[in-house]
């Protein structure tokens, strides 16, 4: 799972083409109108994606 703020250019295009490549079933998630602290900007948001997440795996 990668969570990724819409307003941080921590992951660019080119991380993007590697993480599909060494992780082909990641799940990739944005959390609009946040930054690189999105856990911080948006904690129900960024709980409610890894709560689902957790869930499936269990």
């Amino acid at each position: 799972m990668f969570i990724k703020g819409s307003e941080s250019d921590y992951i660019t295009a080119e991380y993007r083409d590697a993480i599909t490549r060494y992780f082909p079933s990641a799940k990739a998630h944005i959390i609009e109108g946040t930054g690189h602290w999105l856990h911080a900007e948006k904690p129900a948001a960024f709980n409610a994606i890894v709560e689902r997440t957790l869930n499936k795996s269990s």
